[in-house]
């Protein structure tokens, strides 16, 4: 009878639990239970902004258990964080536990890229690629790592590939086109901008794009129409203002600048730039006060603006596309 009671309460017949295994198994559930509570806090953390904290606890459940989910929390930490040497080290061991998982050497990438290394960048973007041929990411990486390297027509080249695929085909139709302006190529941007714009009409980059390129092709008219169209789409869009009152001062139209700059200032009253091509259309007038005064309000907005720096404005080449 008490071979049976202890077959009950054991589990098997004739065997007792070895004390130092419910032990252990009592020590692994303990330290899953510290594991668990470190890494959703780490995450919770992490989603609300508070990065060191989560770093921390990151760090603390990986000393408990290596898991492949909370390796790449971690490394998204220390990107943030900016501690680049510990993000490298977590891709490394990402890598090695897991070579087939391609967002391991697309974060690389951008981790490179960020760091202004696009040689390294760039061999991330081969071995994500390597692995996925559709990757529209790693091409257009790739394409801005080519850029920053000065090998134009590979870039281009890589944001023709992205273009292919369906995901990727608007922004690397906007970043063709920012390329070919860059290789001085008008004609091509130009076509690229259309295209962009027929797949996204209230894409206001393209339509700053596509102004750039009408004035290089010596058509200011119709650089115009497309800056006015960027701030028919977004009021607050700076640089549509600035650009449009450009064309107007160099095409001799002053008055209509100025009434585009006043609803700029009306719409952005801290807008600095509003106040300096004023002043330049002031000054095509006659209007020496008025210029001298937008100005002084200008520099007064200028030093109380830590957000932005601002550089001395070259109006002497008025289709020169300078930011104002």
């Amino acid at each position: 009878m008490v071979g049976f009671f202890k077959s009950l309460f054991s589990g098997s017949a004739g065997k007792e639990r070895p004390e130092g295994s419910a032990r252990e198994e009592a020590n692994e559930k303990e330290k899953q239970r510290k594991f668990d509570i470190l890494k959703y806090d780490g995450l919770k953390a992490l989603k609300i902004g508070k990065t060191g904290y989560a770093a921390r606890c990151f760090r603390e459940a990986l000393a408990l258990r290596e898991e492949f989910q909370t390796l790449t929390y971690l490394a998204t930490a220390c990107v943030r964080l900016q501690e680049t040497e510990e993000a490298l080290a977590v891709y490394d061991r990402l890598a090695e536990l897991d070579p087939g998982f391609k967002d391991t050497f697309l974060n690389r990438a951008q981790l490179y890229y960020g760091e202004n290394e696009p040689e390294k960048a760039l061999e991330e973007c081969r071995r994500t690629l390597a692995l996925d041929e559709t990757d529209h990411r790693a091409y257009l990486l790739m394409a801005r790592a080519l850029r920053e390297l000065g090998r134009q027509e590979e870039a281009v080249a890589a944001c023709s590939k992205a273009a292919e695929l369906p995901e990727g085909k608007a922004e690397a139709l906007l970043l063709r086109t920012e390329l070919y302006m860059g290789w001085n190529r008008p004609q091509e941007a130009l076509e690229d901008a259309g295209l962009l714009i027929g797949l996204h009409p209230e894409e206001e980059n393209a339509y700053l794009l596509r102004g750039r390129a009408h004035e290089a092709l010596q058509a200011p008219e119709k650089a115009l129409g497309d800056y006015r169209q960027v701030i028919e789409l977004n009021p607050f869009n700076e640089q549509g203002y600035l650009e449009a009152a450009r064309i107007l001062i160099g095409t001799e139209q002053a008055e209509a600048a100025i009434a585009l700059l006043e609803e700029a200032i009306e719409q952005l009253p801290g807008f600095a730039g509003a106040y300096i091509a004023r002043a330049k259309a002031r000054e095509v007038l006659g209007d020496a006060e008025g210029a001298a005064a937008d100005l002084k309000t200008a520099e007064e907005l200028q030093e109380n603006d830590t957000e932005h720096e601002y550089k001395p404005v070259n109006f002497n080449d008025l289709y020169a596309n300078r930011p104002l």
